[in-house]
């Protein structure tokens, strides 16, 4: 497949596309994080957890959620996925109401065509017409590249926080981006 050669269409996700969601999931945390695990058997019980087809299908089918899906039409090979949580503010922000950004997965080899901006133009336009005022997100402070994209788009480090996997602590900043402009 010639990567300089596809043609990306992002749509809203259904329950039809819960395996290729859990698939992406999968595949991209491990790629992007099992390097940072001690013990290897911590992530390979996260990844089958969180990636779950049963987990997958019953996190598309909440109300709260939203996901979207990007495709190449070319190949038909499902690249990126983001999900948001509709109405999940969080205690950090005192006032407001926002929805948590809680995954933005692309493939590798795909990142620089403006699948994660495109995405994040979505995740927004949801936020506001939803009513809330705010989208937050987590992302590892070693994911340099993460706070790179994040800052390039708007958002602000308003905390941070902490993540166990298995035996594993990771620390996390939290972003935030006010959309509606009302004191946070």
């Amino acid at each position: 497949m010639l990567i300089d050669q596809i043609m990306i269409t992002i749509r809203l996700a259904n329950t039809n596309d819960a395996a290729s969601i859990a698939a992406l999931g999968k595949s991209t945390f491990d790629i992007y994080y099992r390097h940072l695990f001690e013990n290897q058997e911590d992530i390979d019980a996260y990844l089958t957890n969180a990636f779950s087809l049963e987990k997958i299908n019953n996190s598309l089918a909440n109300t709260k959620n939203t996901y979207w899906i990007a495709e190449d039409v070319t190949s038909n090979l499902k690249v990126g996925y983001a999900k948001l949580q509709l109405d999940a503010s969080t205690n950090i922000i005192g006032n407001g109401k926002g929805c948590k950004l809680q995954r933005i997965y692309i493939l590798p080899g795909f990142e620089s065509f403006g699948i994660g901006m495109q995405l994040q133009g979505l995740i927004e336009r949801e936020t506001v017409k939803t009513g809330n005022e705010y989208v937050w997100l987590s992302t590892l402070k070693s994911n340099k590249g993460a706070m790179r994209f994040y800052d390039r788009e708007g958002y602000t480090i308003i905390g941070e926080d902490q993540y166990t996997i298995g035996e594993q602590t990771f620390d996390h900043w939290i972003f935030a981006k006010k959309l509606i402009n009302t004191p946070m």
